[in-house]
């Protein structure tokens, strides 16, 4: 089971914008965030891309501050 999920926006491939059950993080690439996530949570995490379609619903939940985002 999952416990933590972990949001994300790519904004550049150089450029990824993640969302932390205790803060928000910028990573330089997939890479290091899977590796963030892998040494903070081990194998219980899910990684969740912000999208377009998905946006406002995870507004919504409070996923991320609205005035920031």
């Amino acid at each position: 089971m999952v416990n933590n999920k972990i949001y994300f926006e790519e904004i550049t491939p150089e450029m990824i914008v993640a969302y932390f059950p205790d803060g928000g993080y910028t990573a330089k690439s997939m890479a290091q965030l899977n590796q963030i996530c892998s040494m903070e949570y081990s194998n219980n995490f899910e990684l969740v891309e912000i999208t377009d379609e998905n946006r406002d619903e995870l507004k919504e939940l409070g996923v991320f501050d609205v005035e920031t985002f």
